[in-house]
């Protein structure tokens, strides 16, 4: 997506506190007004495609302070579906296992796929091995991670 919508207008500007995360089953929206004492909180306990729950604040904000620049948020999801889509696929056609070694070299853990199941093993022993949750695709990999070894 080239550009994300701007909430609120410049004839009427207001101070918003803003935080955004989210972790494998998790993301999080967190916009606070203290002009207003308004606070818009949202949390979803899925892994998303594109950004919905932020823009679920953002329709959220627009209806709370009757801003007139309204955004297609239905459109924008289309849009952007795609992209996420296709994201899946390429993470999964570029992930090999991968060697994570701590600096001293003195710990290592490896992560790859059994199947269609994504899998942590620790110092390479046979009873450390851990089937992490989901399908493997909700984890993403930097493009630029290429390398057998890497440093944690």
């Amino acid at each position: 997506m080239a550009r994300m919508p701007i909430i609120g207008t410049s004839e009427h500007p207001r101070i918003a506190l803003y935080h955004h995360g989210m972790l494998i089953g998790f993301n999080n929206a967190v916009y606070l007004f203290p002009e207003t004492e308004t606070a818009v909180l949202l949390l979803s306990n899925s892994v998303a495609i594109n950004d919905g729950p932020d823009w679920i604040g953002h329709l959220i904000i627009q209806t709370l302070f009757n801003d007139t620049i309204q955004h297609d948020y239905l459109a924008l999801a289309r849009d952007t579906l795609a992209f996420g889509l296709e994201s899946y696929n390429r993470i999964e056609n570029e992930f090999k296992a991968e060697l994570y070694f701590n600096e001293a070299k003195t710990f290592f853990m490896e992560i790859s796929m059994k199947g269609e199941d994504l899998w942590l093993n620790l110092q390479g022993n046979a009873v450390e091995n851990k089937d992490l949750p989901g399908n493997g695709m909700e984890l993403t990999k930097e493009p630029s991670l290429k390398t057998e070894h890497h440093e944690l």
